[in-house]
């Protein structure tokens, strides 16, 4: 379902697959090139496949795993793809290579397919590209077999008859993001938890939306208590991450970053715009570093403080939250983390 969600929902996947079945309607073959993992793969050729629906009607669609093939790609496709009056039709002297024979035999059924491989790194790319790039400069028809080579990990590049389509140019980590918004937008919590999540799980994963996608899922529990929710749900999905506990709180201090420190702000403001005068009263003073503070608008937070615990100029409820967004600043300050219940008491979350 996660899967399905990003190959046909959200706008830049999605559009990444609409500019490779462009390319393909124009009669290129294409290089998806991914640069790490590719999400979901079964269900990318899967989409990839229905949106060449109407091309489909008069050629085949295939997927072939370069993994599993232990011959060159050319012998392959040879072996593949021409029945055995065909192969015996085969003069290496003559052809010089399969790709020449295949490109230039009106009878192999190669010329009626489009050929999905999987399975490409930086092992064997050269060797494919090689071998569809001889096919496709030797075949001099419209019918002629179009070619998606799925890439991970390797250099690639476009020729001729073969478009190159990075991955890494429609996708990043705010696409990461999105999909775990989307995925909570009907979840049981308000916009600020939501986003709260989605940050957590996006960071824990380093963008990886296969893993973010499975933490999403834990929902307000993964707010609650980051660690071992995040352990349960990658363990249940047999993803092993090393140094994992670190990794969380980091991910966990870094959202709550983005959270808490323009709460903070506000928060400071509120209460300079409030008791301006009163302020104005107590300066100047000096900052921890020595310097004069002459305007209220320049009082920090933990300036705010000291103030306050020398005279009684806010209200005890105010002042219970300026002790609190005065911890919470310094714990965040020294890279520690704050625990739900203290964003709670903050009214962040």
């Amino acid at each position: 379902m996660i899967g399905e969600l990003w190959w046909s929902r959200l706008v830049n996947s999605v559009r990444f697959l609409d500019d490779v079945k462009d390319a393909l309607i124009d009669g290129k073959s294409v290089i998806m090139n991914f640069s790490d993992n590719i999400p979901w793969l079964d269900i990318m050729t899967e989409t990839l496949e229905q949106k060449l629906a109407f091309m489909t009607a008069s050629r085949s669609f295939e997927v072939h795993d370069a993994s599993k093939i232990n011959v060159p790609p050319g012998r392959y496709l040879f072996e593949r793809f021409c029945n055995e009056a065909q192969r015996n039709e085969y003069w290496p002297k003559r052809d010089k290579s399969y790709e020449r024979f295949l490109a230039t035999n009106e009878k192999t059924i190669l010329n009626h397919r489009i050929i999905c491989v999987t399975g490409i790194n930086s092992g064997n790319a050269n060797a494919w590209q090689k071998t569809v790039n001889e096919y496709l400069e030797n075949r001099n028809s419209d019918e002629k077999c179009i070619f998606i080579l799925v890439v991970k990990g390797a250099n690639t590049n476009k020729s001729k008859f073969v478009c190159n389509i990075r991955y890494s140019d429609y996708i990043t980590d705010y696409d990461c993001l999105m999909l775990c918004l989307t995925m909570l937008s009907t979840a049981k919590c308000n916009s600020t938890q939501k986003q709260y999540i989605s940050e957590i799980a996006s960071n824990i994963s380093h963008n990886n939306v296969e893993i973010a996608g499975i933490l999403a899922t834990a929902e307000l529990a993964l707010a609650e208590n980051p660690v071992a929710t995040a352990m349960d749900v990658l363990e249940e999905n047999n993803i092993i991450i090393k140094n994992l506990e670190e990794r969380v709180k980091t991910s966990v201090w870094k959202a709550q970053i983005k959270l808490v420190f323009p709460r903070l702000e506000d928060f400071r403001r509120e209460l300079i715009y409030k008791y301006k005068s009163k302020l104005q009263k107590r300066l100047p003073i000096k900052s921890s570093i020595g310097e004069i503070v002459n305007k209220v608008s320049e009082l920090e937070i933990g300036q705010l403080y000291f103030i306050c615990c020398q005279s009684k100029l806010v209200e005890k409820s105010e002042f219970e939250l300026l002790k609190n967004m005065r911890e919470a600043r310094n714990l965040l300050a020294h890279r520690d983390i704050l625990n739900y219940s203290q964003l709670s008491e903050l009214d962040i979350l």
